[in-house]
């Protein structure tokens, strides 16, 4: 802060003294007063006479845009008027003076450019061009990542034709696996079927012989019974019990 109020004590006073020199050499903007006391009644006309249209269409192009007798006696006398040395050094004063001033502004704007701006568009560049290596940065490492996605896939596609072998290869082993699997389960569903057939067939055979036996037992008792009633005597149902008895020996 201290540094900037001495830069601004500086540059006043150094516009201030050159300023001031400008008007000590070339003397004040516009006409100066001796020269309008020594050429009043003359510099007034002249301009009434640089004022006029007709007199302005006819500096621009005198062929095209004549005058009459008394515009021309006064164009004449604006000629004469502008060739005087005193009204040309009048005017080349004018002329220093103004080119003093826009040489001395420039000057200044420019340091005050150089003292402000210049950092303003130092960091607003550097940050631009912070930005551009950012998005050069982003891009490399895109494109980085995008070349080696690619030579990621063209191995893979290298590989495709050994992958598919080895797919086909896989799918016959698990095909071929999976149908010795139902063979296996079809021969041991068709061997415990035939077990199970055997066992049914076993229990349905002791079962008819039971039911057999169990009708016979049933004849011989209703046999018995018969000869029983028939002959009483008890040797002879002695007899009848005893071979009854032998007769279930035999068929059990």
């Amino acid at each position: 802060m201290k540094n900037q109020r001495i830069f601004f004590a500086f540059f006043c006073i150094a516009y201030a003294l050159l300023s001031a020199t400008g008007i000590f050499l070339f003397g004040r903007p516009g006409y100066s007063k001796e020269y309008l006391a020594n050429n009043h009644e003359d510099h007034k006309r002249y301009l009434a006479i640089s004022k006029n249209p007709l007199y302005q269409k006819y500096c621009e192009r005198p062929l095209l845009n004549p005058l009459d007798q008394h515009l021309q006696k006064e164009a004449d006398f604006a000629a004469a008027y502008t060739a005087r040395p005193a009204f040309r050094a009048e005017r080349m004063r004018m002329f220093l003076y103004a080119i003093w001033f826009k040489v001395l502004n420039a000057l200044f704007l420019f340091i005050l450019f150089v003292r402000f701006g210049l950092p303003i568009a130092r960091t607003f560049l550097d940050s631009h061009i912070h930005q551009i290596q950012t998005k050069k940065d982003t891009l490399e490492d895109e494109l980085a990542r995008a070349s080696s996605q690619a030579a990621e896939s063209r191995e893979a596609f290298s590989h495709l034709p050994n992958q598919e072998a080895a797919l086909e290869q896989s799918f016959d082993d698990l095909y071929k696996k999976k149908l010795a699997d139902i063979e296996k389960q079809s021969q041991h569903a068709l061997e415990q079927l035939a077990i199970d057939t055997e066992k049914r067939i076993a229990a349905e055979e002791q079962a008819a012989a039971a039911a057999v036996r169990r009708e016979l037992v049933d004849n011989a008792l209703h046999e018995l019974e018969r000869k029983y009633r028939k002959e009483p005597s008890q040797e002879h149902l002695i007899k009848s019990v005893e071979q009854f008895c032998q007769y279930m020996e035999i068929i059990s």
